[in-house]
């Protein structure tokens, strides 16, 4: 059933709306349906893009190696040259958005406020401060998940304010890359730029977490020791501004943790170590039964059997490390 719009949500509308609009919003995430349909185009952009970050990330002192997470890296098919399946768990999700923007209009009117009220604001962090708000249906995360972006682990010895500074200067001043919900304005128009005008100097944007070389080898080794523990790592994760960002080091370890160029030796050893005592310890079925257990949009996505074969093929390469 459709929330009850209050006479309190009717009058703050008109104070905080931009000049976005639900239409601006549906245009954009129709763009990531053409792109998406062409899987070898968005994923071109993602790794070529991942690619060149990955080069100016390693001048930084204490850089071990970089790694790219979730979509197109779950989707390669090391069979074939890491040509990228389609996914029809996302065009289900674009379908779902599609809709929710569609019913925040009908709900809420032409003009969508949160762009306007992020700048109003200077809202800290998207996630906490607007996942509780009831003046609008459809919220900044939905947009982020809907449209496509590069997610990038970066490990290096330490974490330090000034290597968190020496990150950010290098990706968003140097290169010229934005985080998704820095400035959703901004992300909004790049995406929209690339995904339907084709403007050459649009980007897509580009989430950054660094991880500590310690924490990281830590949690390679709890894996090793039991294939079965789903062990946590409390990275940094730069949003408008760098936080602690705990998550499942497993899930991510085994459904699409893929390398970006040559990770330092010691590094790659360890995560060669943990591949096969994955595989070993689990077997092939095993792991993704696993997988399948520890994330529910996994388990969506594993539905269609040639994504669930690609995985199959992932880890049915550890054997041979």
């Amino acid at each position: 059933m459709s929330p009850e719009v209050t006479i309190e949500q009717k009058q703050i509308l008109p104070e905080i709306a931009p000049d976005i609009l639900h239409a601006e919003l549906q245009v954009a995430i129709d763009g990531a349906r053409m792109l998406y349909r062409r899987s070898d185009a968005v994923g071109e952009s993602i790794l070529s893009s991942a690619t060149a970050a990955r080069e100016s990330l390693s001048e930084i002192s204490g850089f071990m190696g970089c790694f790219g997470l979730g979509y197109p890296f779950y989707a390669m098919r090391p069979s074939q040259g890491d040509e990228i399946a389609s996914v029809g768990a996302i065009d289900q999700h674009l379908d779902e958005a599609s809709a929710k923007v569609e019913q925040s209009r009908e709900l809420f009117g032409e003009q969508w406020p949160c762009a306007g009220c992020q700048e109003r604001n200077r809202l800290p962090d998207l996630k906490s401060q607007c996942k509780p708000c009831d003046v609008i249906l459809f919220k900044p995360r939905d947009l982020f998940k809907a449209l496509p972006d590069i997610d990038l682990v970066v490990v290096f010895e330490d974490s330090l304010p000034i290597t968190e500074a020496a990150v950010q200067g290098c990706l968003y001043d140097n290169l010229g890359l934005t985080q998704s919900d820095a400035n959703i304005r901004s992300s909004l128009y790049e995406v929209t730029g690339l995904l339907v005008n084709g403007q050459e100097d649009a980007r897509l944007p580009l989430d950054i977490h660094i991880w500590e070389r310690d924490k990281f080898i830590g949690c390679c080794e709890a894996i090793q020791q039991d294939a079965r523990n789903t062990v946590e790592i409390n990275g940094r994760s730069l949003h408008t501004k760098w936080e602690d960002n705990p998550i499942n080091f497993w899930f991510d370890f085994v459904f699409s943790l893929s390398e970006i160029g040559d990770l330092n030796p010691g590094l790659q050893e360890t995560v060669n170590l943990t591949r096969r005592a994955v595989v070993d310890q689990l077997g092939v079925e095993g792991t993704i039964e696993l997988t399948e257990r520890t994330s529910a949009r996994a388990k969506d996505i594993l539905s269609d059997p040639d994504l669930k074969e690609i995985l199959r093929q992932r880890i049915s390469a550890w054997q041979n490390l």
